[in-house]
């Protein structure tokens, strides 16, 4: 849920930028990388954060929000670098990250309970293509 916090402060800064031209440090910084459209890069990386981070807690599409918010944690170590931070923090979540895309949510998620569901329907009646009439 870090990120669903993250991505919420930097909505508000957005929204903020937006509504008043108050500067947004994101955009900034973003710039400063020289991403084409700034603005609207720091929008989708705030989007992405917002929205990916309560579907992979849920672990729903558990692979694919990982595999977004791996790409953008990977700019932020960019970042990091490029203003001389330590990136060590986000090289950990890019790790941990990294694992749900290579091993998905598990067993309890919401991906899981989808796949199991969808085989009880197709293993009742389902005619295999090489058994099927010609």
């Amino acid at each position: 849920m870090i990120f669903y916090i993250h991505g919420w402060h930097k909505l508000e800064g957005g929204l903020t930028y937006l509504q008043h031209g108050t500067p947004w440090t994101l955009a900034k910084e973003v710039a400063e990388m020289h991403f084409p459209a700034p603005v609207a890069s720091a929008f989708a990386a705030t989007a992405l954060q917002f929205l990916c981070s309560p579907l992979l807690a849920l672990g729903l599409f558990t692979r694919l929000n990982a595999a977004l918010l791996t790409g953008t944690l990977s700019v932020a170590i960019l970042q990091n670098l490029l203003a001389g931070r330590d990136p060590q923090l986000a090289i950990l979540y890019v790790l941990v990250l990294l694992s749900l895309v290579f091993l998905g949510g598990g067993r309890f998620s919401l991906d899981a309970r989808r796949y199991r569901e969808g085989r009880k329907g197709k293993v009742l009646g389902r005619v295999h293509s090489a058994d099927a009439p010609i």
